[in-house]
């Protein structure tokens, strides 16, 4: 298994066999939709004795409001069932996408990862992260 490594603020992995990076994207249209994230048209769900750590987040909203988003992750996919990931995450009232870096918390065997779009516009969005053993 591979162990997180901190390097300053950065959380870092060295890849073994048992770890993969995983990029997953979703894009809740208008209007309070809740979608869970998709590796390859598939909504992706932690596998059987593993776990996966988000690294890193990008969403781009339509909208030009100051609108939340919110990301979840529990045992159901397309549902804020579960637990908050982060939420009411406001974009920057122009439009313009977002990136940041999360690095926690792990995110248990039989979850889906979903984002809840409480915006005027669409919610494009790619997430980031590392799936290795429990």
């Amino acid at each position: 298994m591979a162990d997180a490594i901190v390097i300053g603020t950065d959380v870092k992995f060295v890849k073994d066999a048992n770890t993969r990076m995983v990029c997953m994207a979703t894009n809740v249209s208008v209007g309070a939709g809740i979608l869970s994230y998709e590796e390859n048209g598939t909504d992706y769900q932690v596998p059987v004795g593993k776990k996966f750590i988000p690294i890193r987040i990008h969403a781009a909203n339509s909208s030009t409001n100051n609108d939340p988003f919110e990301m979840y992750f529990g045992p159901s996919a397309d549902t804020t069932t579960g637990a908050t990931l982060w939420g009411k995450f406001r974009n920057n009232a122009n439009g313009a996408p977002i990136d940041f870096e999360l690095g926690a918390p792990e995110i248990a065997t039989g979850q889906y990862i979903s984002l809840r779009n409480g915006t005027a516009g669409n919610i494009y969005s790619t997430l980031v992260g590392v799936e290795l053993d429990a």
